[in-house]
């Protein structure tokens, strides 16, 4: 019994020897990564931090949040201004002003728009869409789109080239001197609409070519080949761009 008792000791004390030194270990060492950097554990139970093989990085300070950007509208039936304002913690490095539609940052299109300052004032033309391009110091970048046209609810009505919707304008071409098309003339008030703009009514474009005496406002006739198809438009309110 006391052999058996020293024989199980002896073996108890080789397997805990073997654990703590793994015959595949030899003496090679063990390597640990953790967050920041390698640990080097050596068959000699030290261990000790190797500069050389370090993973830290200086991270860059980064503004998580973009420039923000306005846009304050000065808009008259003949002139489109706006204001833009760009601001950021960080500081706006790069402001670009196109006339466009532009999504991406990487776009192109950018090297072709417009350098512009922070609250200065610029005339825009009319029925145009803008995007506007902010970049802060940290390398944040927002894009911004707006449209000069203005939008509002007109009364529309119809006319054609008839004596009765004409009166002693009969016969006589639009007040801009272009023939009437049915599904492109229209009769404005030239204190709104100025003569000559494009008007989009509903996705179809059409042009202010005429005026009229009962016309005035936020009232547009549409011109329709006879006067049948007119009453049949009789009168609608819709959202006009110009």
């Amino acid at each position: 019994m006391k052999r058996i008792k020293k024989l199980s000791v002896v073996l108890v004390t080789m397997i805990l020897v073997s654990a703590k030194n793994p015959v595949w270990a030899e003496d090679k060492t063990s390597v640990e990564i953790t967050d920041e950097e390698f640990t080097v554990g050596y068959t000699d139970g030290d261990s000790r931090i190797d500069s050389e093989i370090s993973l830290k990085k200086e991270k860059k300070k980064k503004d998580k949040a973009a420039p923000k950007i306005v846009v304050k509208k000065y808009y008259t039936n003949k002139k489109r201004r706006v204001r833009i304002y760009a601001k950021d913690k960080s500081g706006v490095a790069v402001l670009k002003l196109y006339r466009g539609r532009v999504t991406s940052k990487n776009s192109p299109k950018w090297k072709k728009a417009r350098k512009i300052k922070s609250g200065r004032r610029y005339t825009l033309k009319k029925n145009s869409i803008y995007s506007i391009y902010a970049k802060d110091t940290a390398g944040n970048v927002r894009i911004k789109r707006f449209s000069s046209a203005k939008r509002k609810t007109f009364r529309i009505t119809a006319y054609c080239g008839c004596r009765l919707c004409n009166g002693r304008w009969y016969g006589q071409p639009t007040k801009s001197g272009r023939k009437a098309i049915a599904g492109k003339t229209l009769a404005v008030d030239p204190n709104i609409i100025n003569l000559g703009d494009h008007v989009k009514i509903k996705g179809h474009n059409f042009r202010a070519d005429d005026t009229g005496s009962a016309i005035k406002n936020y009232r547009i006739d549409m011109y329709f080949n006879s006067h049948t198809t007119g009453n049949r438009w009789g009168v609608k309110y819709l959202k006009v761009i110009y």
